[in-house]
């Protein structure tokens, strides 16, 4: 008996079939082996990426890379090893003040003002040099200070002309005190000093006395005093050149 047309074609198809299932299979098997291998291909590469990164910062860096440039440094105007802002040459002796007399003293040092002039207080017996970039005003006495029968008050001359003067204080200061029970320096200052600092012994130009440091932020702040007969002076040092003043100060 002959096969029927369709077992004649399940012999043809069977093996067809089979064949394509072994391709199946086999791709099933290939192909993530085959991505994998790219995978692992671009892993391999990522360090040479990062290594030609660190190689362009440090080339960025290297000797021949032009150096960053550093801030300028500003410089003070009126610090002590020049004329203040707006300071022009030439002593003024006369200032705005006419209680003491004045007398020229050589230009200063490099850097220094073109001039020192020494005031001298002779009614009340001290002098004081000042630097030709000051000059001295003349204001009222503060009525509300006990005692205070004098006083000479150095300004900055740009400030002193300044729309702001007003409101300016003086770069340097001497205030005379009547003492005329002659109490010593030390029994005035505990009776009248600024209180809630500390007190020491200074020389102050010839003369010696205390200084007075206050604990405040806020300027003045320091306070030096001398007694010379029935007058005590307060020596209020402020500005670039108050140490030269301070040393400067000469009583009688």
């Amino acid at each position: 008996m002959k096969p029927s047309f369709m077992v004649k074609l399940l012999q043809y198809l069977i093996p067809i079939v089979l064949v394509l299932v072994v391709i199946v299979l086999a791709g099933a098997m290939v192909l993530p082996r085959i991505r994998g291998s790219a995978s692992s291909s671009r892993a391999l590469t990522a360090p040479n990426a990062a290594a030609a990164t660190a190689s362009n910062a440090a080339a960025a860096s290297a000797p021949n890379a032009p150096a960053p440039t550093a801030p300028s440094q500003n410089r003070v105007v009126g610090a002590p090893d020049e004329p203040a802002a707006g300071g022009q040459p030439g002593a003024d002796p006369s200032g705005m003040y006419s209680g003491g007399t004045v007398a020229g003293a050589p230009p200063g040092g490099a850097g220094q003002p073109g001039g020192w002039t020494v005031y001298t207080d002779q009614k009340f017996g001290f002098s004081v040099e000042y630097p030709d970039v000051y000059l001295i005003q003349d204001k009222p006495l503060d009525a509300s200070t006990p005692n205070l029968v004098h006083q000479v008050l150095f300004y900055d001359k740009a400030l002193a002309h300044s729309d702001t003067a007003a409101l300016q204080g003086p770069q340097f200061a001497v205030y005379v005190y009547e003492n005329a029970d002659g109490t010593p320096l030390e029994r005035w200052l505990d009776a009248h000093a600024e209180q809630g600092g500390s007190r020491t012994p200074a020389t102050i130009g010839n003369a010696t006395g205390y200084k007075v440091q206050l604990d405040i932020l806020i300027s003045p702040g320091t306070f030096y005093y001398v007694a010379k007969g029935k007058n005590i002076y307060q020596i209020v040092p402020q500005g670039p050149y108050a140490e030269r003043m301070l040393q400067s100060f000469k009583l009688g």
